[in-house]
């Protein structure tokens, strides 16, 4: 019982290390468990290989004979080429801070103005808001206005005639004043000739000043209309 056990144990020794195992005429027998651990097991050795050939395109070996010089111009190739990058980070890092401190500069300003812009805006909106009441008012008022406007007009074209009749009233009496003073004794009115002046300027005065205002106009507005009548 101790025997198997023993051998066991060895069995499993030899195993674990790969050793062969050696018949009692000298001959080695492969161990067949670590024959079949070595075999390739498939799509490992591939992918493997994949990692090798990308490893070995990103880096090309230089072409030619090795020597120190040449090893010392590439890396300051790559030295420079490396100085070029970082310079360029570092300027666009500087744009950068450069950008930040102005925009909080700005923030901070627009902070401060804020109240007072939005004072502005309420009274923009107010005025806004009065002129569009304006506009309807105006709206609403636009018929009123055009009728008004029209009445004036009326009004105007009225008072024009008026005028223009009264104007052509004193031009005949002084026409007539002046043709009668031209004609002979005998053909003249039998009234007075310093009657009839003085109701033709009593007319004329009538025409004038209409009865508005004042208890006095109106006695002098009725006297002159009793003579020209």
């Amino acid at each position: 019982m101790a025997r198997k056990q023993r051998q066991r144990a060895k069995f499993q020794l030899e195993a674990a290390t790969g050793e062969d195992e050696v018949t009692s005429s000298g001959q080695h027998i492969p161990n067949t468990m670590v024959l079949d651990a070595l075999q390739s097991v498939p799509g490992i050795n591939e992918q493997k290989a994949a990692e090798f050939k990308r490893a070995s395109e990103a880096y090309q070996s230089p072409s030619g004979d090795i020597s120190l010089s040449s090893m010392k111009s590439l890396l300051q190739t790559r030295r420079m080429k490396l100085k070029q990058t970082v310079d360029s980070n570092k300027a666009e890092l500087a744009q950068a801070q450069e950008d930040l401190a102005r925009g909080r500069d700005l923030i901070s300003k627009s902070r401060a103005t804020l109240p007072e812009l939005a004072k502005s805006l309420l009274f923009f909106q107010e005025i806004r808001d009065y002129v569009h009441d304006v506009i309807d008012c105006f709206s609403e008022k636009m018929s009123k206005i055009e009728y008004l406007d029209r009445k004036s007009i009326m009004l105007y074209r009225e008072r024009a005639d008026n005028l223009s009749s009264r104007r052509r009233n004193d031009v005949k009496d002084i026409a007539d004043e002046v043709a009668i003073g031209k004609l002979p004794y005998t053909h003249r009115s039998s009234a007075h000739p310093y009657r009839i002046h003085t109701r033709w300027i009593i007319c004329r005065y009538a025409r004038r000043y209409r009865p508005q205002s004042g208890h006095s106009h109106k006695l002098v507005y009725n006297e002159a209309h009793s003579h020209c009548t």
